[in-house]
């Protein structure tokens, strides 16, 4: 859409109709309701077309239809924008021709339903700039075959057909209504489909993403939209949404907590252990991370970790790692009981019992341990020193994982206080660390740790950019944020180089870098090339001091155990992306750019 240009949207659908052995439609009202939010102008949203030039009707008689949607062309009048958006029933009357269903529509009489083809034409008769017409019913891909679209008029700016699928069903979601209409609104609300940097969502954008998201997540419904696209045409919609807040999220998925009342402690010294970690837990709950504990017998600090976890209701998952013994297995059989709260997902883990038995420090500690292979952070209270607690902080800091030890009452969290005082105070949360209400800001605290500034060289000049295509958009955002800081961005896959290994282009580019940022996801784990250039970082942070930023977009498992030891941050949203590269990245007053 043209800035200045008029622009009208005509938004119908048909929950009930007379045609005979057609089913309600629930979903209709609400899905019309859905787009007329997304598409229109109004202060609190985001939409761009004109609302004093729209309608949007429900239920009503194809005469209406017919009459409503003349006086709407006639309102917009040439070299304008208009969007025709139907919702309903459709049904396949020759081989290339349907009809969409009005309230009064009945098989013998044609004038009951409204063609698309009738409404492409009128389109054309009233020179209308730049048209999207949206069909989200049944067969409605049978008219992409009919000489009249395919020859439509070509003297306009574009035109752009939308259709729920090719000839079979049209599909709903329990709960989310039509399929087609679900995922394109989302597309336009939240701005998904267009990369970083762009401030407007275009239909045929907003229609490319639904029908890989479709394609990719319900397959075996056979519903792929269809699309045809003609021109150059804008198409603009929407404005991008501003981010939403990220106030409560935490770059970290899993948090391991360790610790205990400190040796020969008072009675009062040990209420206000268990009241620290039932505080601890609530934080943990209202940052959605997911806790892991080793110890769920009742009075043990991580059993209180748990219950404040569980007294919150954006409590997620409890993951436990636990030695397979039988007092451990009674014990579990009551744990979730304690927790009540049925959102909790609570996720076993057992391990064989070493050692001395079923509670030798040796079992518990190799629970821990394992326990450690799967947290991105971990947070230390008391605990004796000398035993496992100590042993598990020193190997967590050896490997790179995120500490937050709370020092108040010493033990082993209060030498692993002290032997990273320095590091803390840089970060300005000595104090927090060693207060005794300092568990209140935990929150700020785990962000300080894993937001700190990611390993990087003196002379940082490039970054390789590892990454999914699907996953593009985070790397194409990090990608302008380091150029804005005049250092450069490279790809193993553009510029492309015809004719030459993959591999041995991988490892050129990677040798002119510095460091290497690692996209990690489930796309990312799927790919021999993504792979490949994993194995290659990992050889080099080995033999060439490449220093490696692990940015994990979703939650696949990283596997690899030499990856695993990586230093990472969770971001799962643009939001998230955004935040990690003004924490991380260097500060753009601090770039020298040679000229």
């Amino acid at each position: 859409m043209t800035a200045g240009r008029k622009s009208g949207l005509f938004l119908f659908g048909t929950s009930k109709t007379k045609w005979d052995g057609l089913p309600a439609l629930p979903s209709v009202e609400p899905d019309i309701q859905s787009v007329w939010q997304v598409c229109i102008r109004s202060r609190s949203g985001t939409g761009l077309i004109s609302s004093k030039n729209s309608r949007r009707f429900c239920d009503v008689e194809a005469r209406a239809i017919r009459e409503e949607f003349e006086a709407f062309l006639n309102r917009l009048g040439p070299d304008s924008f208009a969007v025709f958006y139907f919702i309903g029933h459709g049904v396949q009357v020759a081989e290339s021709e349907l009809r969409l269903l009005c309230s009064d529509s009945l098989p013998e009489s044609p004038q009951s339903a409204i063609s698309p083809i009738e409404v492409v034409s009128m389109f054309a008769e009233r020179q209308i700039a730049e048209w999207v017409m949206v069909l989200d019913c049944c067969h409605a891909g049978v008219i992409l075959s009919n000489p009249s679209i395919q020859t439509r008029n070509r003297k306009n700016e574009g035109s752009l057909i939308v259709c729920a699928a090719r000839a079979g069903q049209a599909w709903e979601l329990r709960g989310k209504g039509g399929l087609l209409t679900h995922y394109l609104t989302t597309a336009i609300r939240t701005g998904a489909c267009v990369p970083p940097g762009r401030k407007v969502v275009d239909f045929a954008s907003a229609a490319h993403w639904t029908r890989i998201e479709i394609k990719e997540k319900h397959s075996s419904l056979n519903a792929i939209p269809d699309i045809d696209l003609w021109g150059s045409a804008g198409y603009i919609v929407a404005r991008i949404p501003p981010p939403t807040s990220s106030e409560n999220s935490l770059p970290v998925e899993s948090v391991l907590f360790i610790g205990a009342a400190p040796e020969n402690a008072t009675e009062a010294i040990k209420q206000a252990v268990i009241g620290a970690c039932h505080t601890l837990g609530r934080h943990l709950a209202e940052c959605r991370v997911t806790l892991l504990i080793c110890n769920p017998w009742d009075e043990s600090a991580d059993y209180h970790v748990a219950m404040g976890y569980a007294g919150d209701d954006r409590a997620g998952a409890v993951h436990l790692f636990m030695p397979e013994g039988e007092e451990t297995k009674r014990n579990d059989d009551r744990f979730p009981n304690a927790l009540d709260n049925d959102r909790i997902a609570v996720e076993r883990n057992w391990y064989p019992v070493v050692g001395n038995g079923e509670f030798s420090p040796e079992t518990w500690l190799y629970c821990q341990l394992q326990a450690l292979e799967y947290s991105d952070a971990v947070v230390a209270l008391g605990g004796a020193e000398g035993r496992s607690t100590s042993v598990l902080l020193q190997l967590a800091e050896a490997r790179g994982v995120h500490v937050l030890p709370f020092a108040h009452w010493r033990g082993a969290a209060g030498a692993a206080y002290e032997r990273n005082r320095e590091h803390f105070e840089v970060l300005g949360i000595a104090e927090s660390l060693l207060r005794r209400n300092g568990i209140e800001d935990l929150p700020d605290l785990i962000r300080a740790v894993a937001l700190s500034r990611a390993g990087q060289p003196s002379d940082l000049r490039s970054v390789f950019l590892s990454r999914a295509a699907k996953d593009s958009a985070a790397a194409e955002c990090v990608a302008e944020h380091l150029e804005r800081r005049g250092i450069a961005a490279v790809f193993g896959d553009k510029p492309q180089a015809p004719g030459r290994d993959v591999s041995a282009v991988i490892h050129q580019r990677m040798r002119e870098s510095q460091v290497c940022a690692i996209f990690w996801s489930q796309h990312f784990a799927l790919s021999p090339h993504c792979f490949i250039e994993l194995l290659e970082a990992l050889r080099r942070a080995r033999r060439e001091n490449l220093h490696i930023w692990l940015l994990r977009l979703d939650s696949t498992p990283v596997v690899h155990p030499e990856a695993r030891r990586q230093k990472s941050w969770y971001t799962p949203t643009m939001v998230d992306i955004e935040g990690w590269c003004g924490e991380v990245l260097p500060p753009l007053n601090a770039i020298r750019v040679s000229k």
